[in-house]
């Protein structure tokens, strides 16, 4: 195949960031929405374009490193080309850029991703972890149980960021492909115009935050919303605090006119599993993570 493999610089940002937009979305969505891309910055994310004999952009493919890297991981944004034999190419010039302090490295595909299996296989990267995407179909009949004895729910904003970010770094901390929050970026997520305002909450306990559910809008389809985050601190488990944020943030969608909800948890995580389930959420589709050693 005759292609040239060429490192993004700031000439080429718009276009990685356009391609990754339109194509990003055919394996994993996660980080290729146009307020994700809009953080791309070439200088602190290892990244390459594909171009075939006429010009033309064929493939793209980045790595993110920053806040990853605390666990000492880096996930692909994209890795995404027209013909499988691009892949090994792109590795190729992207692994070595990776900083020392990263042994690990993975990609989320969605099951029977084609030929990009067989080139990543080669590579020496192997299933690690499956994700599991939920979907609830008639969130308007979900019905909110009472807020555990104690615990008053609020509206979380960027006022409670460097509460959320604490939150999210303890309860995630150690899982696979977490992402390692500070404060500014909490801000700027609980900050987005396209956030569920009432199914973005916090919940108290003596003051002290002991849970958190983070609720968007879906950016193409506005019908639908998505919790994207739902934490509660390891001590308060077990209690229904879990159950009382996803049941409110569901039945706010659903006031808001949302039609679907969705979310995604490890596959292996049967306890939230079973209160997704348990609340009317059902299995929409796997994504598959492929990992690979660095060997440092």
């Amino acid at each position: 195949m005759d292609v040239t493999i060429t490192d993004v610089g700031p000439a080429l940002v718009d276009s990685f960031r356009e391609y990754a937009r339109v194509h990003g979305p055919e394996h994993d969505e996660s980080y290729t929405l146009s307020e994700d891309l809009v953080r791309f910055d070439p200088a602190a994310e290892p990244a390459v374009l594909v171009f075939d004999a006429d010009g033309a952009i064929v493939g793209a493919g980045s790595v993110m490193v920053d806040g990853f890297s605390t666990e000492g991981a880096a996930r692909f944004r994209i890795l995404h080309a027209a013909d499988p034999q691009a892949y090994p190419l792109m590795l190729e010039r992207l692994l070595p850029q990776l900083p020392d302090g990263v042994v690990r490295a993975f990609v989320f595909l969605p099951e029977n991703a084609g030929g990009i299996e067989d080139v990543l296989a080669r590579a020496g990267f192997g299933v690690s972890r499956r994700a599991t995407i939920l979907v609830h179909r008639s969130p308007g009949h979900v019905a909110v149980p009472p807020v555990p004895d104690g615990v008053v729910l609020s509206p979380a904003g960027p006022e409670v960021a460097e509460l959320a970010a604490n939150l999210i770094n303890t309860v995630f901390h150690g899982q696979p492909g977490h992402y390692d929050m500070s404060a500014e970026r909490a801000a700027e997520i609980l900050g987005r115009r396209r956030i569920v305002s009432e199914g973005t909450l916090v919940a108290w306990r003596d003051g002290a935050l002991a849970g958190l559910v983070i609720t968007a809008e879906d950016p193409d389809e506005l019908a639908y919303a998505e919790v994207e985050t739902l934490g509660v601190m390891p001590d308060e488990q077990g209690r229904g605090i879990g159950k009382a944020l996803l049941c409110s943030a569901v039945a706010a969608a659903a006031r808001m006119n949302h039609t679907r909800v969705t979310l995604s948890t490890g596959e292996d995580n049967r306890r939230a599993l079973g209160l997704y389930l348990g609340v009317g959420f059902r299995v929409e589709e796997v994504r598959v993570c492929w990992e690979l050693s660095l060997g440092r």
